[in-house]
């Protein structure tokens, strides 16, 4: 793949700008603010759109902003790609809210997405990361080259990192330690190890709290007996029910029978007043007469005729006084069998009421059984709904637990593929460096000992990803700590080399004022290194330096921006 033209419409401070690139060596001359870096930024996010592709939704990477047009709507241009001798027109506009992107055949006009592998259904539609096989960090890993990787204090921790996490991960930019990392925060992070360990305490809480449950289970609820107190509770009830229906039909009238009691009362009251009265006591008249008579007699010296007087007054009071007696004694008879004839009557009427009422007792004793079983129905009942409420309690903890259970076990198993995923990349990791690495050394090697004129015949990388130069002048190992800015910047150059020659993919070489710290010498043979490689790609080659316009050997096209 080759650009041949670009035509910056607006984007950043660059507008209506058109810029024809040839097939080989270019060199892209301008002082600082010229544009250099928008150029480069401008190829990459007509291709991809300046989003990032880590992300299923739409987002923008964080220089796109920076190349808003300063003045103007438009936020546009177009670009020619050649691909596989075919000529392409790429289309994009930038601007949010009118974003589209068309890609057209320049021989027959036909819409040519589905030949770069364009999802059409994104928002932001892009060259797919598979037409290259390379995603776009990859890609600008790879073919991109500026100074900006020189500009750091601690350059050759840098460049060991950028080496060894291109050998294992083929990107420079992702080291496996950081793929590591980003698999434990997806899998396994400090909130899911929380969140574990919380649900562990939640498991143990509730085994002992079933535990005891089931030290304090109310069992061995006599069911039987249940049903057989409700049926005897349904038998008084009927019972009872009965003989209420009974006393309502046999109802009395309470004013007769009340006056039935107070006549019973009354009644027994004479009689006993009978009993205890003592009958005009006429003997005891005869006896104070006859007292009275002695007295006489006494008084009267015993006179005869006195004493005869008062015998025969005694005998006939005493026959009168019998008589009398006699005739009281009588009539008290006649009435006290009249008042027990009454209190019979009364009693005979009480009686047939007793008969009609129910008795009592009867009720009392139901309601008592009934009572007294109703008691331990409830108990029964009680135990009952304790022991489900217990049931119940249990069955939910153990549930709680299950389910927690699950949990726990979705997140062993994300821990258990986070593993695994590490495993498989360290194999990879391991495959790909003992597979890769020494065709990537061995190129870059040769590159590097071309660039310093032999000095530094070989670069070696151990499988612990320490980084060092054979100097065969001195024939001693050194290492790359031990090496100025300059020389590791051409080791970098001649990694990134051998690197883009490994590949298979075609894809212009965009350098960046990337020789800056090279020393005349080392670069001119690095130019004179990149115009052979020119021969087979595109070399786009961003400069500040007039020199660099006449100091290729090789060299296809200028373009000058600016005045």
């Amino acid at each position: 793949m080759k650009i041949k033209e670009l035509n910056i419409i607006s984007y950043g401070s660059i507008t209506n700008k058109k810029i024809v690139f040839s097939d080989g060596m270019n060199i892209v001359f301008g002082g600082n603010e010229a544009g250099k870096t928008t150029i480069r930024h401008f190829i990459f996010h007509m291709f991809f759109g300046g989003t990032t592709s880590s992300s299923k939704r739409t987002i923008y990477k964080k220089e796109f902003e920076k190349y808003r047009p300063w003045s103007g709507n438009k936020f546009e241009g177009s670009m020619v790609v050649n691909f596989q001798g075919v000529d392409y027109l790429f289309q994009r506009n930038f601007s949010k809210g009118n974003e589209s992107f068309e890609i057209t055949n320049l021989e027959n006009g036909k819409d040519s997405k589905d030949i770069f592998k364009v999802d059409r259904s994104k928002k932001i539609e892009k060259v797919d990361e598979n037409f290259f096989d390379l995603s776009e960090d990859s890609l600008m890993d790879i073919f991109l080259f500026s100074e900006d990787l020189f500009m750091g204090e601690n350059l050759s921790t840098d460049l060991k990192e950028r080496i060894t996490n291109h050998i294992s991960s083929m990107s420079e930019t992702i080291s496996l330690d950081r793929i590591f990392s980003n698999i434990d925060n997806m899998t396994f992070s400090k909130t899911d190890k929380d969140y574990r360990r919380s649900l562990d305490r939640k498991i143990q809480e509730n085994l002992r709290e079933i535990r005891y449950i089931e030290k304090n289970e109310i069992k061995n609820i006599d069911i039987k007996n249940l049903e057989i107190y409700k049926k005897e509770i349904k038998n008084l009830e009927n019972n009872i029910n009965s003989i209420e229906s009974l006393s309502k039909d046999y109802e009395i009238d309470e004013e007769e029978y009340r006056s039935l009691i107070q006549r019973k009362i009354t009644t027994e009251e004479k009689i006993k007043t009978y009993d205890n009265k003592e009958v005009f006591s006429y003997k005891n008249l005869f006896i104070f007469i006859q007292l009275l008579l002695l007295s006489f007699v006494v008084i009267s010296k015993f006179k005869p005729y006195v004493i005869l007087g008062g015998l025969i007054f005694s005998i006939v009071s005493y026959i009168f006084i019998n008589k009398v007696n006699e005739n009281s004694k009588n009539k008290s008879k006649e009435d006290l069998r009249i008042l027990y004839q009454e209190l019979d009557l009364i009693e005979e009427s009480l009686s047939s009421y007793r008969v009609k009422l129910p008795k009592e007792s009867s009720i009392s004793s139901y309601l008592n059984k009934k009572h007294l079983l109703s008691l331990e129905v409830e108990r029964i009942l009680e135990r009952s709904r304790i022991s489900d409420q217990q049931t119940k309690i249990k069955v939910g903890l153990l549930e709680d637990n299950e389910n927690l259970s699950k949990i726990i076990d979705e997140i062993d198993f994300k821990k258990a593929m986070g593993e695994k995923a590490k495993d498989i990349l360290k194999d990879l990791s391991e495959s790909n460096f003992n597979n890769v690495s020494p065709r990537l050394i061995e190129d870059a090697s040769y590159f590097i000992s071309f660039i310093t004129s032999g000095k530094y015949k070989k670069l070696l990388v151990d499988d612990q990803g320490q980084i060092s130069l054979y100097d065969q002048s001195q024939m001693k190992i050194v290492p790359l700590i031990d090496l100025s800015k300059g020389t590791i910047g051409q080791v970098y150059l001649a990694y990134r080399l051998s690197l883009i020659l490994n590949t298979g993919v075609f894809f212009p070489i965009i350098i960046d004022d990337g020789f800056t710290l090279f020393d005349d010498k080392r670069l001119s043979k690095s130019k004179e290194l990149l115009g052979e490689i020119s021969k087979d790609y595109q070399v786009l080659f961003f400069t500040s330096k007039k020199s660099d316009l006449d100091e290729f050997d090789h060299l296809d096209n200028i373009i000058l921006l600016g005045s």
